[in-house]
């Protein structure tokens, strides 16, 4: 068992972290969908906020879970987020670089774990 405590988790900023980073990912993927197929600009606009913030959702939801009660199965939950919002991830750093107050982070790397809990 871990020795993370909900109380512990700055949860205002982990959920602006998480949204920052969702912002970023979805324009990676509708820019690149959109290079890919020039018709899927719409659907991409749309489709990729909602698919990503539902897969941000849980991985939260999964990476609590498997690090306050040991049980690493639920970190399984992170695995489809991962996938997709790690892309947003190298823009953010080179923005983290140029402002570094702009993420509520001391350090945000190139890529990084599908979620950054920020602590009190």
């Amino acid at each position: 068992m871990s020795d993370i405590k909900f109380a512990d988790i700055a949860w205002g900023a982990t959920f602006q972290l998480a949204m920052v980073r969702l912002v970023s990912a979805s324009l990676v993927v509708i820019l690149i969908s959109t290079v890919s197929d020039p018709t899927s600009f719409i659907g991409a606009l749309f489709g990729a906020p909602i698919f990503l913030g539902i897969l941000v959702l849980l991985a939260l939801a999964g990476s609590y879970l498997a690090k306050s009660t040991g049980v690493e199965l639920f970190g399984f939950l992170c695995l489809p987020a991962f996938l997709v919002v790690i892309a947003g991830d190298p823009p953010l750093w080179v923005l983290s670089k140029s402002k570094p107050d702009f993420l509520p982070v001391d350090r945000f790397g190139f890529f990084n774990k599908i979620v950054l809990f920020v602590m009190k």
